[in-house]
Formats: C-alpha cells, structure tokens, sequence
C-alpha cells in the first residue's frame, strides 16, 4: 500500500512539473540570429514568426531559417522571455525601438534668446548612418535665422534679421533603446556662412562720421556648435540645449552705404570690427525619418 501511495505521488509531482512548463518554438536564421516565440502559420516556402515577448511579427523565408526545434521553459523562464522582470511579477515597459543599423535621418526645428540679440531660429536636416540602435553620426546643413535689431530710432528701412547656412558633423547617443522613450545626448560641430546681414542705422553724431546717419551690420561667419539633451518619443524628438556660433559686427558711415551697396562691399569699407561667440539657450522639436 505504501508503495502504491509513494508511486501516485511521483506521478503527480511529475505531472505537476510537467504542467509548470511551457513549450516554446525556437528558430535559428542563417544570418547567425536566434528567436524564440511562436510559429503561428507556416507554408512551403514561408514561416510566420511571433517572438515570445511580442516585439516581432514576422515572414521569414523558408530558406533564411538554419533550423527549427522546441524547447520547455519553466513559468519563470517563460515570463523573463515575455518581457517580465527577474522577479516574475512586475512586467517591462520596455519595446525596442524602430532604430536599427543602417542609414538615418532627422529634420528639427529650434528656437531660442541669444545671448546679444533678441531671437534665433533654425532649422537643420542630418543624414547618416546607425551603427547601432543607440549611436548615430553623420553630416547635416541648416538655416539659422537670428533678430538682432528691433528697429527703433531708424529713419530708413532696416533689416532687422541675418541669415546664415551651417554645415556641420554630427553624433547622437541613445542611452535606452525604448520605442516609447529613448533619452539621448548630441553633438553638432562645423560652419556657419553668411547669407544676408542684419543692417541698423541711427541719427547721431560721432567724432569719426560727423553728423548723419551711422549705420551698423551683424553677419554669422565662423564656427559653429549645438549641444543638447532630449528624448525621442516613438519617433518624435524633443530637446533643450545650448547653440553657438561665431559672429561678426561692423559700424559704417553713410557714405559707405550710398556709395558701394552691397554685403560684400560694406565688409571691405567699414569703420570698426568686432567678433565674438554668439550663443543661444534653446527648446527644439524634430522627426526621426
């Protein structure tokens, strides 16, 4: 009898851990990679593929897939498979994202309060390659519109704006690779040309031009940088920094600016030079393509 009773309670233990696990099906690609999840359909010369956490949907052909085998995970295995944390009860909120190595690309938009002027705005494009789905470099070229003028105390029209182009390098690191969200640093570095200055005039006196109107310009010429901290939502980005570059300020007489009109004119006949790193605390928006 006892005998019997110690048998039937083997058998149950063993149905007990028997039904504790869970089969998995368990594909390896020819490329070296392997998934395990579920086979939900399958045809002569295709296979339809659900990794265990949900992550991947996928057709893989016939000929991608080395191999096929089963395997048994206990209930713990299982749910670290499905995405749950080492503790078995509290699940990740964590997908990958649609990052993946091979080429990328963003266009952003900022805005922000220069140090010296009133505004600066750009707009910059950057094309390049992942490395992987957490560093990107790359190359890109931007507008950068800047008000350095409000305008008061002039008699003539002004141009309240400058216009510059930048060409720059770039580099991003993601420090989670979260579909839903990914914090990241960048870099931008290189230089910024002069498109059309910013030009002031005022009714004064000064020892150099006697009376009339003095007249001051404002170019973007010289290096270029934006560093910034954000996170990239799904695949939206969203980012406060800080973006400088090189600026160059000019007075000029009246004369000068009836006799040889024109950008480069006026910066081959001006009366005093100064230069300085412009600089612009911003908040920017953009789209990973």
């Amino acid at each position: 009898m006892k005998k019997l009773i110690f048998t039937a309670v083997l058998a149950l233990s063993a149905l007990t851990v028997a039904s504790a696990q869970t089969k998995v099906d368990v594909i390896r690609l020819e490329n070296g990679n392997t998934l395990k999840g579920e086979i939900v359909a399958r045809t002569d010369s295709s296979i339809y593929f659900r990794t265990a956490d949900g992550t991947l949907f996928k057709q893989f052909d016939s000929s991608d897939v080395a191999s096929h085998s089963q395997e048994m995970l206990s209930q713990r295995e299982y749910r670290m498979l499905c995405g749950f944390t080492r503790d078995g009860r509290m699940p990740k909120n964590h997908t990958p994202s649609s990052r993946k190595p091979g080429y990328g690309a963003f266009i952003e938009a900022l805005g922000g309060i220069s140090t010296m002027y009133y505004g600066w705005f750009d707009l910059t494009t950057s094309q390049g390659y992942y490395i992987s789905p957490q560093l990107f470099v790359g190359a890109g070229a931007g507008a950068s519109l800047k008000i350095a003028y409000d305008g008061s105390g002039t008699y003539i029209p002004t141009r309240k704006t400058s216009m510059s182009a930048h060409l720059f390098a770039t580099a991003r690191y993601y420090f989670i690779n979260n579909r839903k969200c990914s914090p990241y640093i960048d870099g931008k570095a290189g230089y910024a040309i002069p498109l059309y200055d910013a030009v002031s005039s005022m009714d004064t006196y000064d020892s150099r031009y006697g009376s009339g109107l003095r007249y001051q310009a404002v170019r973007t010429k010289g290096p270029y940088f934006n560093i910034s901290a954000g996170v990239e939502l799904n695949r939206i980005t969203i980012a406060i920094g800080l973006t400088g570059s090189y600026t160059q300020d000019i007075d000029f007489s009246e004369s000068t600016y009836r006799d040889y009109p024109g950008m480069i004119n006026r910066w081959r006949n001006y009366g005093t030079l100064y230069y300085y790193m412009d600089a612009a605390w911003f908040i920017s928006a953009g789209y990973r393509f």
